[in-house]
């Protein structure tokens, strides 16, 4: 202390008598502030609906409304986003910044034909469209796939409601069982396809309304690719149709499945039948996700899955390379018990690099054509957008 004391008054004796010289303002800063990143620049994620919080409060400004566990996203018409709010028992659509109801009056009840508004719903969980004219619902715990028309009109389209089973292959749908449909999705001939997800398998009802098995065996799950009547499945989820096949999100098998329509053989294309995390830049199928439930195609033709459990987005490229494009990577930390990379869920990162974000077990993913990607934000409860570099 005595030192330091010492050694102020030499301090004190060369300060210089003024300040430094004041900048010339006629001068310019050789480099510039970069300006900052907003939402819609490339590679920047942003909250586009929901407040983060679980509940409802009416429909009206979109970051002011919260949802409950959306479970699903849809470009509808006109590149408006279309989505299920699962736990709220509605389907509700974004579009100019406001949330607005579709389908569903908020009470937990099987779906009633006619008007889609004053209806109730059973968590739907999942929707689909083959053109603008309406849209499909798969409404999980009512068994049932419904359909909503362009004059919001609701009418039924397989199953029973309210009875789970597995039964009617070769009849018409309307009397065949589900049980717990988690996905659905229309095919080039207007054909809809159901992840039976109870069951196990994926069903197809044909444009004159009969249903059939597409692949699995709906008696025991599994994880076994080969001819779709051989194939097994352990709890398929989201859906789409790309390029004459059907690509499933395979949950409990931690993988992507891909259907061919031609001859019905399932493959897998992302995975390696055990969860956990690993294999970013490298091939798809030796990477592994962790109950991964959706999945979609970009314009590009990558493939991008909601890695569910792992709480991140991954894109396939059309080489089948697999990297993480949105959320905190699982790693470098390892859980001692379980041996595999610890994950970092959250909601974080709103207006900066996607890859700095936290998501919490996001359910669903779709790209649109301007390569803008809309995720289902599922624990959070909101819906975060991210254009494409």
């Amino acid at each position: 202390m005595r030192f330091v004391l010492a050694f102020l008054p030499w301090l004190a004796a060369c300060a210089p008598e003024e300040g430094p010289a004041k900048p010339d303002p006629t001068t310019t800063d050789p480099t510039p502030t970069e300006p900052a990143a907003t939402c819609g620049d490339p590679g920047i994620l942003c909250t586009v609906a929901g407040t983060g919080g679980w509940g409802f409060l009416g429909d009206g400004p979109a970051l002011d409304s919260p949802m409950y566990l959306p479970s699903s996203v849809l470009i509808g018409p006109g590149g408006r986003i279309e989505l299920a709010d699962w736990n709220n028992h509605r389907i509700r659509a974004l579009e100019d910044d406001l949330l607005d109801t579709l389908a569903g009056n908020g009470y937990h009840a099987v779906a009633i034909a006619g008007p889609a508004l004053a209806s109730p719903m059973e968590n739907p969980i999942d929707t689909a469209r083959c053109d603008d004219e309406g849209f499909y619902v798969a409404e999980l715990h009512a068994h049932r796939i419904d359909y909503v028309d362009s004059n919001g009109i609701l009418s039924y389209v397989a199953g029973l409601g309210g009875t789970p089973g597995y039964s009617g292959d070769g009849g018409p749908a309307l009397q065949a069982t589900l049980f717990e449909p988690s996905g659905v999705a229309c095919g080039p001939d207007g054909s809809i396809y159901i992840s039976d997800g109870v069951n196990h398998v994926v069903r197809v009802v044909t444009p004159d309304g009969l249903i059939d098995t597409l692949a699995g065996t709906g008696t025991v799950y599994g994880y076994a690719d080969g001819p779709g009547d051989e194939a097994l499945f352990f709890r398929p989820e989201r859906l789409v149709v790309h390029d004459g096949a059907v690509y499933v999100a395979d949950k409990f098998n931690s993988a992507i499945r891909r259907i061919d329509l031609a001859d019905r053989t399932v493959t897998t294309v992302a995975g390696t039948g055990e969860p956990g995390f690993s294999g970013d830049g490298g091939p798809a199928v030796d990477a592994r996700l962790k109950y991964p439930v959706g999945v979609d195609f970009g314009p590009d033709g990558a493939m991008y899955v909601a890695d569910t459990d792992n709480h991140v987005i991954r894109r396939v490229d059309v080489e089948g390379v697999i990297t993480t494009i949105v959320g905190q990577p699982c790693g470098p930390d390892i859980d001692e018990t379980t041996g595999v990379p610890v994950c970092y869920p959250g909601y974080s990162g709103d207006g900066g690099p996607a890859l700095d974000a936290q998501l919490q077990m996001p359910q669903d993913v779709v790209v649109d054509d301007s390569g803008t990607m809309w995720i289902a934000d599922t624990i959070n409860s909101v819906i975060r957008s991210v254009q494409l570099p």
